[in-house]
């Protein structure tokens, strides 16, 4: 009984990321991973894949040029972003950081 409150509770912190269209339906999710909102999912952008909120990159793509080698503040730069939403993606959604990321 105690587990279901606790999970009660935990589903209950993350709905309010959810938004919702005119109808009820879920149109939107902020990912709450960042220390500000930064990337976002809606189905009718990118095919539902994260992009940053109010830009046009998907954190994909930002975190393959990580992979990849590339210094945060070129990506940053390629993709219009600030240099810190980098390395906050890169914290919060790589599979690897580095001493740059940290």
């Amino acid at each position: 009984m105690t587990e279901n409150r606790v999970f009660e509770k935990v589903v209950e912190g993350h709905l309010k990321y959810l938004h919702y269209d005119d109808s009820g339906l879920a149109n939107r999710l902020v990912l709450p991973y960042t220390p500000k909102p930064l990337i976002e999912m809606r189905p009718g952008r990118a095919f539902g894949h994260p992009v940053y909120i109010g830009g046009w990159a998907r954190m994909e793509d930002v975190l393959d040029r990580w992979h990849a080698g590339e210094h945060p503040k070129i990506i940053a730069a390629d993709f219009g972003l600030e240099e810190d939403e980098v390395l906050d993606t890169i914290r919060a959604f790589s599979k690897r950081a580095s001493p740059q990321a940290a």
